[in-house]
């Protein structure tokens, strides 16, 4: 694992060089148990590297534009528009399936000095040329062809591993069923009896210690969940991973999964 954190050390000068003597903001996603992964990621990857932010967390709230428009109120009573980042949680809402992300950065970049997307999956591309915003993709291949300018570093996810390098969970089961049974699935094979699609038992701020836990007493994981795939490999079990409905799953594999684990592998 050691090469993976060349790309997030990248990611970190972005933001210290971006960041410096101005106030960092960070707003995550809205979303399921796996944004929280994502969630944790960031907070991991901001303590390891010590960078200072202002945390907002959006529990509870149903209007995403809402609560950009109070962080901003809140920071043009602190400081000038002029002197703020935001650091825009990474995810999947860049696709037709959510569709979340696109309105928010449009209205992000009018708020802020900068703004920097965290590793997203791209299927639709912003709605119009930023100069004041940086894309991150957390694949080489359809996202960064979707958003020609954007840099690569893999999933903030990722950062978890030195985490979960430190736990121990004793393997009692042999395999487990965690495929979705929402509009992102591929729906084309039958649901295993016993599946459990996990990541919609929480949320965006759901502590992610009983997700990893139930994952990683398996030694098989099959799921066309992205987080439980790879969380499962960081955890050291064996993962079959499918696709969901467009290219994140195959594409994240291909960029970071086949590279750095090999008790990953994909079925199409």
């Amino acid at each position: 694992m050691k090469n993976i954190y060349r790309e997030f050390q990248c990611l970190f000068d972005d933001i210290n060089l971006l960041s410096k003597g101005k106030g960092l903001y960070y707003f995550h996603n809205y979303g399921n148990w796996g944004d929280s992964v994502i969630r944790q990621g960031f907070l991991d990857f901001a303590d390891f590297y010590g960078l200072g932010y202002r945390n907002y967390i959006r529990r509870g709230l149903k209007r995403r534009r809402t609560r950009l428009g109070q962080i901003q109120n809140k920071i043009l009573s602190e400081y000038h528009r002029f002197a703020s980042v935001l650091i825009y949680g990474g995810g999947g809402g860049w696709c037709r399936n959510w569709n979340t992300s696109i309105s928010e950065v449009e209205y992000a970049s009018r708020a802020f000095n900068k703004v920097i997307v965290l590793p997203s999956t791209y299927e639709f591309p912003p709605s119009r040329k930023y100069d004041n915003v940086v894309f991150y993709a957390r694949d080489r291949f359809e996202s960064q062809r979707v958003v020609s300018d954007s840099k690569f570093c893999h999933d903030m996810a990722f950062f978890l591993e030195r985490r979960i390098s430190r736990m121990n969970i004793l393997k009692d089961r042999s395999d487990g069923f965690f495929f979705r049974e929402d509009k992102e699935s591929l729906g084309c094979f039958n649901i295993p009896s016993g599946n459990r699609d996990i990541s919609s038992e929480g949320n965006q701020d759901t502590p992610i210690d009983k997700f990893l836990m139930e994952i990683g007493r398996y030694k098989n994981i099959h799921t066309d969940r992205l987080h439980v795939a790879i969380c499962g490999a960081m955890l050291g079990c064996y993962v079959n991973m499918y696709p969901g409905n467009y290219r994140k799953n195959e594409d994240l594999f291909n960029s970071t999964l086949s590279i750095y684990f090999d008790n990953v592998r994909f079925l199409k």
